[in-house]
């Protein structure tokens, strides 16, 4: 299962795309990547996350956290975007997990928790319980490679809410782009 990307590609590069004085600056640098790379390149992508949905109790009250971890950084977010999930794989490269699920879970409960206890102006807080459904989601990206004045760097923006990614979102993509030349010479799964 996968989030369709909802950004268009049009305005995810105008959002990466360095800006006229950044762009300046980059060429008039001596050192240059080879032409053969054909940079600026943008292209979507989709990261693996954890999703767990886990059973938060305060009271009599009960309801349903879904937490979910990235499969190559580990980081946390509390997931709500149940109703645009799409069955299948996705229409694009898409990374395969690399977290164990049980070292996920740990992420997830453990991050689920201290969302919980950071939360301010509740007294009772709820307390998670047991894990009630376990899920493998491919999260969309779009990545924008460019030259940088002599090396390659990237940015990313949420193909499903437009936003910038900052220092994780960039971590965790360098991490899978590192894992899939190591294990499979390179090739993504298509």
């Amino acid at each position: 299962m996968h989030l369709a990307a909802r950004v268009p590609e049009a305005v995810a590069l105008r959002k990466l795309r360095p800006g006229f004085f950044r762009r300046l600056i980059i060429r008039m640098k001596p050192r240059r990547v080879s032409p053969a790379a054909k940079l600026p390149k943008l292209e979507r992508v989709w990261l693996s996350r954890h999703l767990y949905d886990i059973r938060c109790v305060l009271g009599k009250d009960e309801h349903t956290i879904t937490a979910s971890v990235d499969s190559q950084s580990g980081m946390f977010t509390i997931f709500e975007m149940d109703p645009w999930i799409v069955d299948g794989t996705p229409p694009g490269p898409h990374f395969p997990a690399v977290m164990k699920p049980d070292i996920a879970e740990a992420q997830a409960r453990a991050g689920l928790l201290s969302f919980i206890l950071r939360q301010r102006g509740t007294l009772a807080k709820p307390e998670p319980r047991d894990t009630t459904r376990v899920r493998l989601l491919h999260y969309p990206y779009w990545v924008y490679y460019f030259d940088a004045g002599g090396h390659i760097d990237i940015r990313a923006l949420d193909a499903v809410t437009g936003e910038k990614g900052g220092g994780k979102v960039r971590r965790a993509l360098l991490n899978a782009f590192a894992h899939d030349m190591e294990s499979n010479k390179g090739e993504m799964i298509e």
